[in-house]
C-alpha cells in the first residue's frame, strides 16, 4: 500500500514542473539537484535511489526514462531532439539525422501526441517555441526584405529571396494539410 511519490519522486516531479521542454538529465545531474549536492558528491548510493525513483513512478506525459546500456540513465522528453542529445552518453551525430535511430524515435513520439514532426525536418525554418502560422509571417517578412534588396539588381539576394520562398511554401502547403507532413 502506497503513501504517494517519496521524497525523491517528488522533487523530480517539481524539477520537471519548472523544466524547459528542451531539458535533459543525467542519472547525476538528476542526484545533484534532488539532494542539492556538488557533482564530486554524487555516490552510488545517491544513483542508486534516484534510478529505483525514476522506475517506480509515473512521469507526466512527454517525460521518459531512458537507460543507456550500463552507462545509466537519463529523464528527458521525448519529443525533443535536443533533451536526447543532452542525455546520451555515447553522442553520435548520425543518430539525431533524419533516418537515424533516434531522429526515428522523437518523430514517432510527436506523432503519437498529435504534434507536427516539421520542426524537426526543417531546422532552419521554424524554431522549436514558434508555431507554423508564425514562422509563415516570419518567412513572408524576410522574403518581402529580400525583395526590397533585390531591388538593387544583384543576383546574392535574388537567390536568397527563392530559398525563402521555397520554405515558405512549404509552411503554406503543411498549414492547409493541418500542420502534420
Amino acid at each position: 500500500m502506497s503513501n504517494g511519490p517519496g521524497k525523491v519522486q517528488q522533487a523530480i516531479l517539481r524539477l520537471l514542473e519548472t523544466a524547459d521542454l528542451d531539458m535533459g538529465w543525467t542519472t547525476a545531474e538528476l542526484c545533484e539537484e534532488v539532494y542539492s549536492l556538488l557533482p564530486h558528491q554524487v555516490r552510488k548510493s545517491h544513483r542508486v535511489s534516484v534510478l529505483r525513483a525514476l522506475h517506480g513512478m509515473t512521469l507526466p506525459d512527454p517525460w521518459t526514462v531512458k537507460t543507456f546500456d550500463s552507462l545509466g540513465a537519463g529523464l528527458y522528453n521525448a519529443c525533443s531532439l535536443v533533451g536526447h542529445r543532452r542525455v546520451d552518453p555515447k553522442y553520435w551525430p548520425g543518430r539525431y539525422e533524419p533516418h537515424g535511430c533516434y531522429f526515428k524515435e522523437v518523430e514517432a513520439a510527436r506523432r503519437a501526441r498529435g504534434m507536427s514532426v516539421f520542426p524537426l525536418y526543417e531546422t532552419g525554418a521554424v524554431e522549436t517555441s514558434e508555431t507554423l502560422e508564425d514562422a509563415v509571417t516570419r518567412l513572408t517578412e524576410s522574403v518581402s526584405a529580400e525583395a526590397n534588396m533585390r531591388s538593387g539588381n544583384t543576383d546574392k539576394p535574388v537567390a536568397a529571396q527563392s530559398d525563402s520562398t521555397a520554405r515558405l511554401n512549404r509552411l503554406r502547403a503543411l498549414l492547409g494539410d493541418g500542420g502534420a507532413p
